[in-house]
């Protein structure tokens, strides 16, 4: 029920702000073409070791509709191997963002996540099954930017307010990324 709440919230916020985005007059974007709103960004995520492996790819696609507001769908693949465990799992979902610019180097970013997972439950007599789990995640914080023209390279840190013991990572999430303007 809270998370339902905390998700409602968000998306009338999101709405609102997009909504308003499309009133504001921005002479920078005005008569600006399509495509040179969009921007395709993401981040790329590895960790290697003797007895884990992850590996993290998550594109996004991004339309600025002001110079500063900007927001877009994505997608998250992980791949983890725990091989102390013997023991393999690719989670994946849907993701939604929007990113407000503060400053010229400062951003405010917003993100729900929609993650499928498979986990390996033991009962009381030893018996291994594999169960599905759907596991949603409204993230929430900020970064840092340098702009270099259309294209960009970032750091955030974000905080997952529907954090449970499913979540595939611990706060604070941290991520480096890039977008590319077209």
């Amino acid at each position: 029920m809270k998370q339902k709440i905390i998700f409602s919230l968000l998306l009338s916020v999101l709405s609102f702000q997009i909504l308003m985005a499309q009133t504001d007059y921005d002479p920078s974007l005005k008569g600006t073409p399509f495509k040179d709103r969009i921007y395709l960004g993401g981040s790329f995520g590895a960790a290697i070791s003797n007895a884990y492996t992850y590996v993290d790819i998550s594109p996004t696609l991004g339309y600025y509709f002001t110079s500063r507001f900007s927001a877009g769908p994505g997608i998250t693949l992980q791949y983890y191997n725990y091989k102390v465990f013997n023991y393999s799992s690719f989670i994946y979902g849907p993701r939604a963002f929007a990113r407000y610019q503060l400053l010229n180097f400062l951003f405010a970013h917003a993100e729900f996540e929609d993650l499928f997972l498979k986990y390996r439950q033991t009962d009381n007599l030893g018996n291994v099954t594999f169960v599905n789990k759907n596991v949603p995640g409204l993230l929430l914080g900020g970064g840092l930017t340098p702009t270099i023209g259309h294209s960009r390279m970032y750091i955030m840190v974000l905080y997952n307010i529907l954090q449970t013991s499913y979540t595939p990572y611990a706060n604070p999430v941290i991520r480096i990324g890039f977008d590319l303007g077209f």
